[in-house]
């Protein structure tokens, strides 16, 4: 995510919640790349921790792989890390998979 004026707080950092929508895209992504056809999921869970000022450039990283069958509700973990190598927020996603409309 490229650092904008826009999603910058009053400290002049990258805001909180812009942050946390790059982290459920990151874990989305990740998770729906690895189901298999005939499956969705919709995000019911979300935990951010920030554990530095975000500035700059915003790299998100997240990797899922299913054990045995994917319905259910996994929890996708992802990082958030600025240019330089900071770990600027760590996100949680929990991700309920089921059958898509089209397979029913």
């Amino acid at each position: 995510m490229n650092d904008r004026r826009r999603i910058h707080n009053h400290l002049n950092s990258i805001h909180a919640i812009a942050l946390a929508n790059l982290g459920e895209f990151a874990t989305g992504l990740a998770l729906l790349t690895a189901l298999p056809a005939g499956r969705r999921a919709i995000l019911v869970e979300l935990r951010v921790q920030y554990l530095h000022k975000a500035r700059g450039r915003i790299i998100a990283e997240a990797a899922w792989q299913p054990d045995g069958e994917p319905d259910g509700e996994p929890v996708v973990q992802g990082r958030l890390h600025d240019e330089d190598g900071h770990h600027v927020a760590t996100v949680e996603a929990t991700w309920k998979v089921g059958a898509s409309n089209e397979s029913r």
